[in-house]
């Protein structure tokens, strides 16, 4: 039986694609290929004929041609009334994007990390080496989700994200925590850069922790309802003349210490009776 060449499809403006519209595709393909298993030898123009319609309707409905696990391409189709770039990306069957190409979303589109608390979104790019993958963002899904920028980069075993310049349109800075007033006080740098403590007797100002060179940490020390508490410091606090500052003595009376650090010291100053 001849059979002319496959009907060309008509151009159509991109549409979204539906999970309907990829189980539309697999399913015509599969009934087309039984079909085709049924024919003779020398039907070879029809088998060529269904071959045509296949590949026009894979084309139509996801933007590909039909072939094995990695051949199921995304070229020119719409994604949300948005399309894709000429490049070709290409899908796998466990829903793996790989290829050369561009996706621009719709506005308020989103990368998403499943519902369950715990779940993670990873970004990830190809190690210096090119044998592994190295995640520079992950999204975790909880009550409130936060971003670990540059969490594979580490400076002192701390996890740091790598920024070039930038303009910040709001405020930025560390939220003061507060240190445990104790005999011996402890303070550490890494997750207490501003922090305050309320004296309730005389005390010591221990080791620091956690010392960045370069890096600048604020303290304010607030006197009890009694007054009169001193404190004492390690001998990684050094301060102008070698002398350590004496702290105001008036009943709730605030002093601020402000340190520069070499990474092994810590420089200070003081100012005082904020009263």
């Amino acid at each position: 039986m001849a059979q002319d060449s496959a009907p060309a499809v008509p151009e159509t403006t991109a549409t979204p694609v539906t999970a309907a519209d990829v189980a539309n595709a697999k399913n015509l393909n599969l009934a087309l290929s039984e079909v085709r298993t049924t024919l003779t030898e020398g039907s070879a123009a029809v088998i060529a004929a269904l071959g045509g319609i296949a590949s026009a309707i894979t084309a139509a409905l996801i933007g590909g041609s039909t072939g094995g696990t990695d051949n199921r391409l995304l070229r020119s189709k719409g994604i949300s009334g948005r399309a894709l770039d000429a490049s070709v990306i290409t899908v796998d069957d466990s829903g793996n994007m790989s290829g050369v190409g561009n996706i621009d979303p719709l506005t308020g589109s989103a990368l998403r990390a499943a519902t369950s608390a715990g779940n993670t979104l990873l970004i990830q790019a190809r190690d210096v080496d090119g044998a592994v993958y190295t995640t520079f963002i992950t999204l975790t899904s909880n009550n409130t989700p936060t971003c670990d920028l540059a969490a594979a980069v580490t400076k002192g075993g701390i996890g740091i994200a790598i920024l070039n310049e930038n303009t910040f349109l709001q405020q930025q800075g560390f939220p003061e925590a507060t240190l445990t007033d104790a005999a011996t006080i402890s303070w550490n740098l890494q997750t207490q850069q501003s922090a305050v403590v309320t004296l309730g007797g005389n005390r010591t100002l221990d080791t620091p922790t956690n010392m960045r060179a370069g890096y600048t940490y604020m303290l304010r020390v607030i006197q009890d309802g009694t007054g009169t508490r001193t404190l004492a410091y390690h001998a990684d606090y050094l301060f102008p003349g070698g002398v350590d500052p004496v702290l105001s003595t008036g009943a709730d009376d605030v002093d601020i210490l402000s340190f520069y650090s070499s990474g092994t010291k810590m420089y200070g100053t003081i100012l005082k009776d904020f009263s």
